[in-house]
């Protein structure tokens, strides 16, 4: 069972060599990295073909026009090779167990499409300062959509035969991406979390959906948990499925708020 390590990049030159050498020492060593680059204007193409001359399972691949997050997601999924996949944000790191840990879980659950761990969120400096309190075992009778928001997260590993049963990443997302990965996968099969931390996240103002961008994420996660819904073919007002997205049952005005969130969602660029 081969591991696809894959990583979506763009300007995140400053960090990328702390992520691939925290995938480089890992215990279980049967995998490959992949990168694709979104045509990034810092050093981190000279950073990766360094890295790439020290270890030959790294391949690098660059997109021709910046494409978003989405789009080189996607890339990357269609490109793996291993029957494992698993992305690591260029700003993270992993535990030398992880992958060793998900190897031994995707053996025992060979049925499942998502197998996922919870995290450490870090300072900029990557120095754990607690463990996730959102990441947890959704509730037998529940899903991801119903569940608590943020349940599932990294470091989440997936089968590529069933990501090859769902539609895809959708390329034309520029944030919320990996949700939009957990929603399709729960839809094809039963996902399973393991409670040992074996990911770590970098909160920093670049962050894709941290800092400022922090508002900005929200809005392309609530359009896709709404695309989610309209997939499973729910019944659901409108209002009262924001409602639950939200989890604002009395608060009118936020669910006001999010509601015109959704409708600028499409025009909304970055």
């Amino acid at each position: 069972m081969m591991f696809s390590l894959l990583i979506a990049n763009f300007n995140n030159g400053k960090y990328l060599e702390e992520c691939v050498n925290s995938i480089i020492i890992q215990k279980f060593q049967n995998f490959e990295i992949v990168i694709v680059d979104d045509c990034s204007t810092d050093d981190s193409i000279k950073i990766i073909l360094q890295l790439k001359d020290l270890y030959p399972n790294i391949r690098l691949y660059q997109n021709k026009i910046n494409s978003g997050c989405g789009f080189t997601k996607r890339r990357l999924c269609e490109l793996a090779n291993g029957e494992i996949l698993a992305f690591v944000d260029p700003d993270d790191t992993i535990s030398e167990y992880a992958l060793q840990k998900m190897f031994e879980a995707h053996i025992e659950y060979p049925n499942y499409s998502l197998i996922y761990s919870t995290l450490f969120y870090c300072n900029s400096q990557l120095q754990p300062k607690y463990l996730s309190p959102y990441v947890q075992e959704i509730p037998v009778g529940q899903t991801l959509l119903t569940f608590k928001e943020g349940c599932i997260s990294h470091f989440a590993t997936f089968k590529k035969k069933y990501y090859n049963m769902t539609e895809g990443i959708d390329p034309s997302l520029i944030r919320a991406v990996d949700q939009d990965l957990y929603y399709k996968l729960e839809e094809v099969a039963p996902v399973k979390f393991i409670n040992i931390p074996l990911y770590y996240y970098r909160i920093h103002e670049q962050g894709i959906s941290t800092g400022q961008n922090e508002k900005k994420a929200y809005i392309w996660h609530l359009k896709v948990k709404i695309n989610a819904y309209n997939r499973r073919g729910e019944k659901i007002m409108k209002f009262k499925s924001l409602a639950i997205l939200a989890k604002l049952k009395n608060d009118f005005f936020n669910l006001f708020r999010y509601s015109i969130c959704y409708f600028i969602c499409k025009f909304y660029e970055g």
